[in-house]
């Protein structure tokens, strides 16, 4: 999966505008210019190749995907913590609008997940059954297949 492929795909099967996608790597650096807590910011879709090492964060992020063959489970609790800070999320009456999302493609994200998981008891004073019910890992058939 490449940058463009990606993006060519949310505006073509998606539907998303391509003003409201932005991509931020290495060598493109369009958020470089867009401040993103701007109520008007248009940027709805932020395409990144390695967010972890490149220090990126966006800290009121709810849907977060990820194509990349993540190889360690550390890597993985560190790309599920990104999404689950969530500052201006308000409970709603539909439960699956009070949950943020995290899509990865690597066989390894099940061991991420009960790490996450472990970390909330170990470290944040969570109940087992309390983190066990705020992470739910599914897996889920890919489209197309």
């Amino acid at each position: 999966m490449t940058v463009e492929v990606l993006k060519q795909d949310l505006i073509e099967n998606e539907n998303i505008l391509p003003e409201k996608i932005a991509v931020a790597t290495g060598g493109q650096r369009e958020l470089d210019t867009i401040n993103l807590f701007d109520p008007l910011c248009p940027v709805e879709c932020i395409i990144t190749i390695e967010a972890l090492k490149e220090g990126w964060d966006c800290s009121f992020a709810y849907v977060l995907c990820s194509v990349a063959n993540i190889g360690s489970a550390t890597d993985i609790e560190q790309l599920l913590g990104r999404i689950l800070r969530m500052p201006y999320a308000k409970s709603r009456p539909n439960e699956a609008l009070n949950r943020a999302y995290t899509h990865i493609s690597s066989p390894r994200f099940g061991e991420g997940a009960r790490a996450l998981t472990d970390t909330l008891v170990q470290k944040m004073g969570f109940e087992p059954d309390e983190a066990a019910a705020l992470v739910i890992s599914r897996q889920l058939p890919f489209p197309g297949l």
